[in-house]
């Protein structure tokens, strides 16, 4: 997408909003999830299937089930978890006619990207402090704690430890994630082990990422020590351990909007809704980014807490 916006152009204003929602939203990939561009109402129930992570009772063919193989079935199913949609962040801006005539000539086309990406931006930041908080007062943590500063791999590798260790995560099945605030995250890029590339296989002096730790997918979260209520400076994390479901917000009447669309990120499948009308008393364009979700606590034995203290 060009650097600038020619012209107010709904399309690419929405296009903008979304790209900018869904890279702030990365850590959401992290859990189970029920994301969907279907209209709903706010305060529906929709359900988020999680698998499990502890496994079934097995018993043997012939003292157990006595030879029944149908004796055998349901030893590990699928969990429904219920999420209400009560959640409904919305953000918008407005342009005057004089405004708008600036950005068409070019005058403040890199100040509309600004403004557009801030309120994308402030959805999603709603919608992770939510999240961040009920981390903290759900989850309980497995390992010693430890500062920001001091943070590295080997800390990471006694999480991996600690969760292998644990029988409702059997480690290593590849979705086992490690979100980071900054500051845990900043750690371990400056560690020795992980910026030689030869023995981490990473490039992080160059590309600033730890994609991989131990075993951990990895995702820096800025915003998590800020909302966190208490310590949490990282968590682990399985899907099951929370469900998260998200959809579009519906209109009564979307033929009276200049633009109304409900969107849906190609990748990580999250939806926004943006709609623009005009305001006829204060003669501008009214522009609004917003959402429907909710979450739900599933597994708690799957997410484990790192504190600072």
């Amino acid at each position: 997408m060009a650097n600038t916006i020619t012209g107010m152009y709904n399309d690419n204003v929405a296009r903008v909003g979304l790209s900018a929602y869904a890279s702030m939203l990365a850590p959401l990939s992290a859990f189970s999830l029920n994301l969907s561009a279907d209209a709903a109402s706010q305060g529906l129930a929709v359900k988020t299937r999680i698998v499990p992570v502890t496994s079934g009772t097995v018993g043997d063919l012939v003292t157990t089930h006595t030879g029944l193989y149908t004796d055998a079935i349901d030893d590990v199913a699928m969990t429904a978890v219920d999420v209400s949609l009560s959640a409904h962040p919305v953000m918008c801006f407005a342009l005057t006619d004089s405004e708008n005539n600036e950005v068409e000539s070019g005058v403040m086309s890199d100040t509309l990207i600004r403004m557009i990406k801030s309120n994308a931006y402030a959805i999603s930041t709603n919608v992770l402090a939510t999240v961040w908080a009920t981390i903290d007062t759900t989850y309980a943590t497995g390992v010693s704690a430890v500062a920001a500063s001091a943070f590295d791999a080997d800390d990471v590798a006694d999480l991996r430890t600690y969760c292998s260790m644990t029988s409702a995560w059997h480690f290593g099945e590849g979705d086992e994630t490690l979100i980071l605030d900054s500051n845990y995250y900043g750690a371990l890029r400056k560690d020795n082990a992980i910026q030689d590339l030869s023995a981490s296989g990473l490039n992080t002096l160059q590309s600033g990422m730890v994609s991989m730790c131990n075993g951990f997918k990895c995702i820096e979260a800025p915003t998590l020590a800020a909302s966190a209520a208490s310590n949490t400076g990282a968590f682990a994390c399985k899907p099951a351990g929370q469900a998260i479901a998200m959809r579009g917000v519906n209109t009564q009447s979307s033929p009276d909007f200049m633009a109304f669309e409900i969107m849906q990120d190609d990748e990580s499948d999250v939806v926004l809704t943006y709609s623009a009308w005009f305001d006829r008393n204060y003669k501008r364009v009214i522009h609004c980014f917003e959402t429907l979700w909710g979450r739900a606590d599933a597994n708690t034995s799957a997410i484990v807490r790192v504190t600072s203290a």
